[in-house]
């Protein structure tokens, strides 16, 4: 019999994230659910999806319908979609938009399109999902409180890695997105779907209008967001409140 989760579900996708957010922080016991891994702190259970938007729609899918959390979080690594951007900035999710969900016209316009919540013959469409107001506070706050500065912004996401600034300028000019990842989408349209808050966090790790990422210095600017991603966990592990 699994150990029910905490009342706040946090899903990060990478190895290499996950092992960056415990950093020095003892993980405990290592436990299963329905295949996923899965580990208990104070007062946040982490789970470890692994990488793209499908694993992501999964794992959310079976922990939020099994164990009904009050809230979810997504935290990882993200590209940058805005110049002004440095390795290591964090982002909290005012809104959400999947940017892979478009028409290319033949003049290679791209004309976005909307996504659809189903429910039975219940249809419902969304252009874009906005993060939780209340969790977006708390994150606020507790950031706030424990010296770490951020951006709010509006998080793109698609199951890709791009790299071509022409491609990612339009992306933002279109849908105003400040960077971009693999898995907040899909995290964000099950807990829609399933009626459950939810706000994705990011650190930027690249940035392909500059630079960073380019450069002989593309694995200390790498560094330079694992650092961010590992103090990011340790206000999580240590500090977030167990009554939100």
């Amino acid at each position: 019999m699994p150990i029910r989760p905490s009342r706040t579900l946090l899903f990060i996708a990478g190895e290499n994230e996950l092992e960056a957010f415990f950093g020095d922080c003892p993980k405990g016991k290592e436990l299963i659910y329905d295949d996923w891994d899965y580990y208990e702190a104070p007062s946040l259970s982490i789970v470890h999806t692994g990488m793209g938007s499908i694993n992501a729609a999964c794992a959310a899918h079976s922990f939020i319908k099994k164990f009904r959390p009050n809230n979810c979080l997504q935290v990882g690594l993200s590209g940058a979609h805005v110049d002004s951007l440095k390795i290591g900035d964090i982002l909290l999710g005012k809104d959400v938009k999947e940017f892979s969900r478009h028409t290319k016209a033949p003049s290679g316009k791209i004309i976005p399109r909307s996504h659809f919540i189903q429910r039975g013959k219940d249809i419902t469409p969304m252009s874009h999902f906005p993060g939780d107001v209340h969790l977006l506070q708390a994150c606020s706050s507790l950031l706030e409180r424990n010296g770490l500065s951020f951006q709010e912004a509006i998080v793109g996401s698609a199951d890709q890695f791009n790299r071509n600034p022409q491609f990612i300028d339009q992306i933002h000019s279109i849908f105003q997105t400040w960077c971009e990842d693999m898995e907040s989408s899909a995290i964000a349209q099950v807990a829609k779907r399933l009626d459950t808050p939810f706000l994705t966090i990011r650190v930027i790790s690249n940035n392909e209008l500059t630079t960073h990422g380019k450069s002989e210095e593309g694995k200390q600017l790498s560094d330079i967001a694992f650092q961010k991603l590992t103090l990011l966990g340790q206000v999580f592990l240590q500090h977030f409140p167990h009554d939100i």
